[in-house]
């Protein structure tokens, strides 16, 4: 699995010492700082580095970083203000040519160093650079193909305000359309499937709190906490179609 690492522009106008190379950002060259190396070792030791994964799985990853900067805003929505990071969006895209250095991945994470809401799509995501809760919670996204595990229903919304897909992943979904779904394909008893949203027409879960997928570890987003079972499962199986060494895994 390989999974390529891609700078905001927020990083090309950093001040401080640089990396010794440079990356592209709408035609002109600026300097990598080292505060990008020093946030990505960070980032990768306190995520998957913390038993988020066994042992041996960890050698079927590599990370790389980009050569290019991503293009990044912000944009306030789903007011009212004081804003929050849930209520800016991140407005980031992966630039053109973001996997040329490695060509055989298909996985991209945009770090950034302003707070907003991350998402994930088309195998890209993106985080903060300290909110290692966020950095693995879309990667359970863009990795993994895992739903979201809390509630976007905003009761102030005649509509819902829903902004969360609620993609059921298959095979080895963690969250369900229907109880009879989540009683049958759970690893856990019937009576831990519960309805936990109305948006999308409403899904179901067993998997309990705190949970990565659910954003609801202990000071998240700047902590983590473990899969839980329908959620690790996915995880495992996923892992299993890459192998030792750096081959690329065909899903």
């Amino acid at each position: 699995m390989n999974i390529v690492l891609i700078p905001s522009q927020e990083y090309r106008l950093m001040a401080g010492t640089s990396l010794g190379v440079s990356a592209e950002f709408e035609g002109s060259m600026w300097p990598l700082p080292l505060q990008w190396h020093t946030d990505m070792i960070n980032l990768i030791r306190d995520t998957w580095y913390t038993g988020t994964l066994p042992d041996h799985h960890l050698s079927r990853i590599n990370f790389w970083y980009a050569d290019k900067y991503a293009p990044f805003t912000t944009g306030i929505y789903n007011p009212p203000p004081p804003a929050t990071c849930a209520s800016v969006r991140c407005d980031r895209d992966a630039p053109d040519g973001w996997n040329e250095g490695c060509p055989e991945s298909s996985l991209a994470a945009i770090i950034h160093l302003e707070c907003c809401r991350d998402r994930s799509a088309n195998g890209v995501f993106s985080a903060e650079n300290t909110s290692i809760g966020t950095f693995l919670h879309e990667a359970g996204h863009g990795v993994f193909g895992l739903g979201d595990e809390y509630d976007d229903w905003d009761s102030t919304d005649p509509t819902g305000g829903c902004t969360t897909s609620y993609r059921i992943p298959d095979p080895f979904p963690n969250i369900f359309d229907t109880l009879a779904d989540c009683e049958d394909q759970s690893l856990y008893a019937d009576s831990m499937c519960s309805h936990f949203t109305s948006c999308r027409g409403g899904r179901w879960k067993a998997d309990p709190a705190p949970s990565i997928m659910g954003g609801s570890c202990a000071g998240y987003p700047n902590a983590i906490c473990d899969w839980r079972n329908d959620a690790n499962i996915r995880v495992q199986w996923v892992m299993g179609h890459y192998t030792a060494g750096g081959d690329v895994g065909r899903l």
